[in-house]
């Protein structure tokens, strides 16, 4: 349907209906509908437990969804949700639990052409067979990127991250992480809540996993660009641009081939094996 909801509403092009708010809208939708968010701010915190459902708005920067507390939008239990072209304003990074997205209770979902700002977090699954897609979104003004818990399978590229502590963080199997452009800068931490005092573009933590993928990224970081930790294995670190002020590449696990991943990437400044870590060479 070719229907193209007003400003400030929000429509079903599936059953013709028109809301007010986009909870409002996802309360009456069923299975595989669409939903269209017209432009305007939508003050609201909004909860999707449809399977199939599409939140298609009209841009990012002329919708905006901005939450007073936790998620911007909570995912629970619904496959195959598709979110595009938003903005998400999250709570203020200084509220510990917020997120632009948070996908849960087996919850699934592809985010597309979408700006998160001013959350604690920009997208988080959780340990639970929850899983996400992420394709050109911008995080900033928040602490951390992207979150995965989740063995099921993750891909995250195409994205840029602007975040104080933490890029993207990896504690579970089978993610694809490639083509993003990730800035970890302490300086942006302006309340005073970082999570870690090792700031880091990615990160394997207490990962005993496998098939994980890092290619093509740029990385960026006040401390470190890469972490891994405790038994990270079959992980596959090629082609990234990696620029850490105090270290490139931190094995802490003691899993990765370093001198494999100094020859498969390049660094800026060169980089050095020193030990367990890669470091900037003096």
């Amino acid at each position: 349907s070719d229907i193209n909801p007003a400003d400030g509403v929000v429509v079903n092009p599936d059953t013709g209906e028109t809301f007010d708010s986009i909870q409002n809208a996802v309360g009456s939708a069923s299975t595989d509908d669409t939903l269209r968010v017209g432009a305007g701010t939508f003050n609201e915190s909004v909860t999707i437990d449809v399977e199939g459902l599409t939140l298609e708005a009209a841009g990012a920067d002329v919708t905006t969804v901005d939450s007073s507390s936790g998620a911007t939008i909570k995912i629970s239990g619904a496959d195959n949700v598709s979110i595009s072209s938003l903005e998400l304003d999250g709570s203020g990074s200084s509220n510990g639990g917020a997120q632009g997205i948070s996908i849960q209770n087996g919850g699934s979902a592809t985010v597309i052409d979408t700006d998160i700002t001013n959350a604690y977090g920009g997208i988080q699954t959780l340990s639970d067979g929850s899983s996400v897609t992420v394709d050109n979104v911008e995080v900033t003004d928040s602490v951390f990127g992207v979150g995965l818990q989740s063995d099921t399978k993750d891909v995250v590229q195409d994205s840029t991250f602007e975040v104080s502590d933490q890029g993207i963080g990896i504690n579970g199997d089978n993610v694809e992480v490639s083509n993003n452009t990730i800035t970890v800068d302490a300086t942006l931490d302006t309340d005073d809540v970082a999570v870690f005092e090792q700031e880091r573009g990615i990160d394997f933590l207490y990962q005993d996993g496998e098939n994980v993928t890092i290619e093509g990224n740029t990385i960026e970081s006040t401390d470190t660009g890469i972490i891994s930790q405790d038994n990270a294995t079959g992980v596959t670190i090629t082609g990234n641009n990696i620029a850490g002020d105090q270290v490139h590449v931190d094995d802490q696990g003691e899993n990765l081939d370093l001198n494999a991943v100094l020859n498969d990437n390049s660094f800026d400044p060169t980089g050095v094996v020193d030990g367990v870590e890669i470091i900037p060479e003096e």
